[in-house]
């Protein structure tokens, strides 16, 4: 029993450095690590225990949650957009530059 234990939370610890790739994804927009992170991930444990809930066996569970939360995380990272500060901030950095170009010539 220790065992199936220790082996479940090493695969949870993979699959949450996986669903980093989330939260990197949701920096880079201006959107909150962590919560990009953790919700996905706290949402695949959730599907994950429902599946054995209804009667499918835990590995198959884990299997089938992880994907199906990590495509939902992701599609909605990709589709939330930047933030109106990020959008602003990358402006700002634009003209910046492009002053600091012209200011060489």
């Amino acid at each position: 029993m220790l065992k199936a234990w220790i082996l479940v939370l090493t695969i949870w610890a993979i699959l949450f450095c996986i669903y980093t790739t989330l939260g990197f994804l949701a920096r880079k927009r201006g959107r909150s690590f962590w919560g990009w992170t953790l919700v996905p991930f706290l949402i695949s444990i959730g599907i994950e225990f429902l599946l054995m809930l209804i009667g499918i066996e835990a590995t198959t569970a884990l299997f089938l949650s992880f994907p199906i939360a990590y495509v939902i995380g992701l599609i909605s990272v990709l589709l939330s957009g930047k933030t109106k500060e990020k959008r602003m901030q990358e402006i700002q950095e634009e003209e910046e530059w492009r002053k600091s170009i012209s200011d060489k010539l």
